[in-house]
Formats: C-alpha cells, structure tokens, sequence
C-alpha cells in the first residue's frame, strides 16, 4: 500500500484492499505462506487445464486477467490493481471466478464460508466493481464466484456466488480504509508542525559538524556509516538528524535498530526527553511474541478466527492507546485483560500508527522476524529512513540468524509426535532418514563431499514436503512445529549460491548449516530501504565493514564524528613482559596477577581487568587470591539478564579491588557504569575468535585475498573491535580520565597496533617492571619511555 496524504491518493492491490484490517485477521500461523502458494499454483493449472477442455467452443475464456480502476471515495482517489483467476464472456455476461484452497471439510453453508472467509468475499466484490467500470462491461452482467477446493479431503469443490451482501462487505471495508487514510494525512500534518528539545544541553566539540556532515552524506549515496566515539552522543546527533527528515516529509517513518536491548532503551530515553508535547510523536519498541504475551499464556490456544471475532466485538481505537508518545506496558495489559486479546495482538494493530519504530536487528535481517513489519499497512521500506547502531555486530547477527542447527533429539521427538497425530507417511519416513543421519555424525566434523550433498537432499526433501503439506498443525505442539519450519529456513540456505556456507557437528549427533558470510543478504535488504544510517564507535576499518554489509564502494559515505576531550582522557601503555597466546597464557599466569595487584596497589578505586574469555579471567582470578588472599577479586558470572548484570556491577564496584570482566560479554558495551567510577583498566591480550573449524572456514572463503588478509578479516578485526567496545567504557564525557594497561606483546606489532582506538594508539612500550612502575607513577600524559 502506498499513500500520498497531500494528494489525497492511495495504491493499493485488490487483496490489500480485500484484507485490511487493523487487528488479528483469520488464518493459520507459521510460515506457512510458501507451501499454500505452490499448493495454489498447482490448484490454479489445474483449473485452467479443465476449462481449456470443458469450455472450449463454449465460451471466452481467461485466467489471469490484470484488472485495475481508481475508485472515488469521499475527497480520496484510491487506485486498484489485481488479478482475476479466471474471466469467463459468454452472450453478454460475463464470469468473475477466483479460486482458494483450503484445508476446511466441505461441503459447507454459505454463511459458514463467508464468517471464515470473509476477506475472500471481498476480494471477488473488487474485482466485480473494477470491471463493471470499464467500457466493455459497461452492457454486460458481472458476476462472481468463489471455488473452494478442500485439498484436505481429496480436492472436493464447492462453488459460491458472491452475491449483495459481499458487496456492502466491501463498502464497509472501503469506509474503514478511508477512515486510516484520513489518519495517515492528519499524522503528515502532525509531523510537518512537530517541534523537539535537542538531546544535549550544550552541544559538545565536534556534534554540529557530525549534523551537517550527515546531510552532505546522505544527499550523495543511500547508505552513510556513522562512526563517533563512545560518549560522543551519536544517538542524539542520529534521531535530530532523522526527526529533522520526518518532519520535512522526505520519510514516512523511522525504523531504528539496535542489538541488544540497552540500545533500544537509550533511544527511548532520548526521545522522552526530545519530544516535549504530548501527541506530537509516536513511537514503540518492538518485541517478540513470547515476551510480550508474558503471563498471559491463556490466549496461546485461541485460533484466528476467535481472535478476529474477538476483535471485532472490542472496537478497540488504536491510536487511543499512545501515551506520553508510547504505548506504556501496562495499557496493553490491561486492555488485554479487558478484550480477551493478547497483549502482542493489540501491540501489532498499533504499529501502523508509530512515526518511529525501535527494535533489533531481527525486525529485517531475519527473514521469520521481518514478516511482521511486512505485514504492516503503510509501511514502505523505500520511504523508510533505516537506522542501526551498533552495527558491527549486524553481520555476524544476521548470519547466526540465518544459520539452522539440528539435533537428533529434536528430530526423533518432532518424528515421534507426527506418527502419533497421524501426520503424512512421506514426511515421517524422510524425518526418520534424517535422524539415522544425525546419530553418525561426531563433534566438530565438518561433512565432506559427499556428506554435504547427502545433508542437502535429507533437508531439500523434508522441506519440500513440509512445504506442500498439509500439516496436523493443531496436534504438534510450537516447539515441534518450530524444529519443521527450520526445514524451511535451511533449505532455503543451502539453495543461496551467494551465501557461502558449512556443514558442521557442534555435537555429537547434531549438524549446523552455518552461514559464513552474510554480506550478500544484508546488501539486499538494505537496498530496498530508501536510506540508511549505520552507526558505531567501532565500525573502523569502514572498508571492511562494508563489505561485510554487502555494500558496493559508491553505495556508501562515511562520517567521522569527532571527540576532542577523548585525546587526554585515557593514558594507555603495552605491557611487553607477557605473551597471552593460548599456547603461553598459563606460563605468564604468575606475572598477570602479580601486575594486577600493582595496579591495585596504585590505585584507590578498583581496577577493572578485562579477559578474552572466562576460563582465563577464574584461572588468574585463583592465582591473584594466592599471591595476595587480601585482595578482594571479584569475577563477572553469566548473566540471565541485563538486570542482573547491572546489578552486579553496582555492588561489585563497590565491593573489589579487581573487578574481571570478559571482552566481547554484556559489560563491553551498552554499559555506562565504568566511566568516572574506574580509573585503571588492564585488557588482557586481543581477544581473538577461537580457532575451531567454523573460523577455518572462514578463512578459507576468503583465501583469494590471501592469508594475510583473511586471517585479518577473520581474526584480527574481530578481536581487536572487542577490545576498542572495552576502551570506550572507560571515558564517556569530558570529565572521565583512566589508564589502561593492554597486556600482551601482541599489541605493540604493527597489525595489532593499527587498529587499536586512535587515542591509545600511540601508547609506549614497557619492557621491564621498573618501566611499569615509572608508567604507573606518571601523573602525566606523555611518559619518556623507550618506544
């Protein structure tokens, strides 16, 4: 759908026009969508083979005829355009047929079908209107019809003519559109006058240039990547730059992507405090179905239908719902309570009206999640500004994303269910195939040849199956109907020639089909967007991340934001004495605790020591309690929660004399606790991937850059981007001072240093630990040490 509010004029197609709707509408869930559209082609040749034999000297017969009309509805223009399955002219009439499957026993009343099926009444109806406004049906009879193949029972028929009541159906819809059309131009006239407080106070060093720098960049290329440093305010400077293009009208509506959920907090807290007037603004954060339906798992079992009803009776007024901007988690709640509707329905219905929309990556760079903004009236991707910060992580993400892992309990248990609920012999005994595979494979092996093409048949067949189904949906549970659709999304991997991929066992008994690189998907997707805004305090090398995003080099610009006060705010060194290598670490482990207990001792605040995984951070953690029980050490735990992790950052500053974190974890970004409260920091060595095969891998897709370069791309970028996110933790305004030790000789060679954080990048070089103690009582910036 396409709406232009200052003509007054709407596109739409005949099916758009024919489901719209605010709330729940009837129908299954699942991606069930590619199965019923092959299952309806099919139905569809067959209809048109019949009548090429039943119809011939009868009649004149077409299928598929594009028809298209503006309809005049109050001061509004609506243009429709669709296809009719089959047009039949025979002695001045003429035969609007459409044909739709379903799995529902006929023969039925046709009260029945059309409370069930009422937007396939419509659809007809629309057709009906459009022809009779064209000349040539000026003098004839227009009629339509419905056949319902049941492809449950055999493919019995049951034809319905449309009829009166089909027609006032529409009108009605038609009214409920123009009533939405009417609120999209009153919200463009809402925008065009919105007024906002700027996110800063006084504007710091280098933030007006970032603005006008953003403008300049996006006049010139779709994509602009954004990079400032931590504390610069690039979530502000971001959202005064988008608010500005909502309220010129050169976009319909924000859509800002983070990953993870502190980032989508800072933006709603940004906004409270940009947007002054209630009703000016609207914006949500989006959420999945399982959190947001929490504590109301009694609506799990309601079917579409009763949703839809359910809905109808509510009369709920969408718009109605916004508070202060939002739409607060308690009115969803408590009008869930009241309509009977889950919480994640009403939230759905609201999206259309939301200016701005704030979510993960999730929301279009995994295809299950991008569904729902799809299936948002009004949203356009091309009159989309797309924003996302912290975009390092978005290749990764989206290849995790699109990668399916299987294991040979969930198979036998999905297995199990579909012979008890009676599921299709054909998919039970491809299943069965799959699980005899699944048991012979053996941790960390990666399929050779024939393996790979045996895995691809397995998943092709299953997944062809499923996708023709039927399914006996309301006997498998979600998490059995889950364990087939990834089926699906496998092997619609594994056909993706410009998705590089492995086959792998993470386990014994379970294969992953691992996506190695998602550059070629996320390049789509942004592409239909029409312009993005990448953001990051570490998106440097851009080149690489780039191409990482699938990026061409004249699609993008790129702006720098800079921070002055960060070139005296941390003093940073490279401790030469230690090689913390996994094949060395353990040998230096002596020496790493005996320089965290000098750090310690120099310090009145707890120092905060940073380690490239967990086992490394307890191994030292239990050799500095030995050389100095004293010391009080307190290590990071995994976290359940963003709550907890808070929490535990709270107490343990005040609580420790070292304080170790791991790189990479929740604590090396998204977190503001350690500015101004730490003002010594040790990072223990780059924090390099693990070798394992998955990361081989990698390399070898990138082996025509040579190795060199693909172990920089695969190894070092990612290693050192973790250890800039824990850099930036450690000064986030100008008043923010610390030094920071990076512990490792690594650090000094030239590949390391040259991507370490430009502030720190010039460090010296401590050979020996009276350097250290020299390094250690220098008050100022610059120490004359050997380099």
């Amino acid at each position: 759908m396409r709406i232009f509010p200052g003509q007054r004029r709407a596109s739409l197609s005949v099916r758009e026009l024919a489901e719209f709707g605010l709330g729940p509408r009837s129908g299954s869930r699942g991606p069930s969508g590619v199965w019923r559209a092959e299952l309806g082609r099919e139905w569809h040749a067959a209809l048109r083979a019949k009548s090429e034999i039943e119809q011939k000297g009868k009649a004149e017969v077409s299928h598929e005829v594009t028809v298209r009309g503006v309809l005049l509805r109050g001061d509004w223009s609506i243009e429709l355009e669709g296809r009719v399955d089959k047009l039949s002219e025979m002695n001045g009439r003429a035969l609007a047929t459409e044909l739709k499957t379903v799995f529902f026993p006929l023969p039925a009343t046709e009260e029945c079908l059309r409370e069930k099926y009422p937007q396939y009444f419509s659809q007809v109806s629309a057709y009906l209107l459009l022809l009779r406004l064209l000349p040539k049906y000026a003098e004839k009879s227009v009629t339509g019809e419905l056949l319902f193949a049941d492809v449950s029972a055999g493919g019995f028929i049951q034809t319905v003519p449309t009829d009166a009541r089909d027609e006032i159906a529409l009108d009605d819809r038609l009214v409920a559109l123009l009533a939405f059309l009417e609120e999209r131009r009153s919200s463009r006239h809402r925008l065009s006058e919105l007024v906002f407080n700027s996110p800063f106070e006084t504007l710091r060093e280098g933030q007006s240039e970032a603005n006008a720098a953003l403008e300049e960049s996006m006049a010139m290329a779709p994509v602009t990547l954004f990079e400032a440093p931590t504390g610069f305010g690039k979530t502000g400077t971001a959202l005064t730059f988008a608010l500005e293009r909502l309220r010129a009208g050169l976009c319909d509506r924000i859509l800002y992507l983070t990953g993870k959920s502190t980032g989508q907090n800072e933006v709603a807290r940004t906004l409270r405090k940009m947007i002054p007037t209630e009703g000016s603004f609207r914006y949500l954060s989006l959420r999945n179905r399982i959190e947001r339906n929490a504590g109301f798992e009694k609506f799990d079992n309601l079917t579409r239908d009763e949703l839809a009803r359910r809905w109808e009776i509510a009369a709920l007024a969408p718009v109605a719902l916004f508070r202060n901007g939002t739409i607060p988690e308690e009115v969803l709640r408590q009008e869930a309570n009241r309509t009977g509707i889950p919480p994640y329905e009403i939230f759905r219905a609201c999206l259309p009206f939301a200016d701005l929309l704030v979510g993960d990556f999730n929301y279009v760079f995994h295809p299950g999640s991008a569904a729902l903004l799809k299936g948002v009236n009004d949203f356009v991707p091309a009159r989309t500004l797309l924003m996302a910060d912290e975009v390092h992580n978005l290749p990764e993400r989206t290849a995790s994303g699109l990668s399916a892992r299987f294991s040979t309990g969930d198979a036998r248990r999905a297995t199990e269910a579909l012979a008890f609920a009676h599921g299709p012999n054909i998919l039970t005994r491809a299943l069965e195939d799959w699980v005899e595979f699944l048991e012979n494979r053996r941790k960390n092996e990666v399929l050779d040849a024939d393996n790979f093409y045996r895995a691809t048949d397995l998943v092709e067949t299953v997944a062809e199956v499923i996708r023709k189904g039927p399914l006996p949906r309301e006997n498998l549970s979600v998490s059995e109907l889950e364990m087939l659709w990834r089926f699906e999304d496998a092997a619609r991997l594994l056909e993706a020639d410009n998705l590089p991929k492995r086959l792998w066992a993470p386990e014994n008994g379970s294969i992953e089909i691992t996506c190695l690189d998602a550059a070629a998907y996320i390049g789509t997707e942004m592409r239909t967007y029409g312009l993005c805004l990448l953001a990051s305090a570490t998106l440097s090398p851009m080149k690489e991340l780039a191409i990482s995003c699938g990026l061409q080099p004249e699609e993008y610009r790129t702006v720098k934001g800079t921070a002055p006060w960060r070139t005296g705010a941390l003093r940073a060194a490279i401790d030469l004495r230690v090689d913390t290598r996994l094949v060395c670490r353990y040998r230096h482990l002596d020496a790493t605790a005996s320089t965290v207990l000098s750090l310690t001792q120099s310090s009145s605040k707890p120092v905060v020591v940073f380690f490239p995984s967990f086992r490394y951070a307890g191994k030292a953690s239990a050799k500095l309690r030995e050389i100095s029980s004293p010391t009080r050490v307190v290590l990071q735990p995994r976290f359940g929660s963003l709550g907890e992790a808070n929490e535990f950052l709270t107490t343990a500053l005040s609580g420790s004399d070292a304080l170790f974190l791991v790189l990479g974890s929740v604590f090396s970004e998204g977190i503001d606790s350690l500015g101004g409260e730490v003002d010594t920091a040790m990072i223990v060595g780059p924090s390099l991937p693990e070798v394992n095969p998955l990361q081989e891998a990698k390399m070898e897709t990138l082996a025509h850059l040579g190795r060199e370069k693909a172990f920089r791309r695969t190894y070092l970028i990612p290693g050192m981007r973790k250890v800039n996110q824990a850099l930036g933790r450690l000064a986030r305004a100008p008043e923010h001072r610390a030094r920071v030790l990076l512990h490792c000789r690594r650090f000094a060679q030239p590949a390391y240093r040259g991507l370490i954080d430009p502030v720190c990048r010039e460090a010296p070089n401590l050979r020996s630990s009276e350097e250290m103690e020299a390094w250690l009582a220098a008050e100022e910036n610059t120490v004359a040490l050997p380099s």
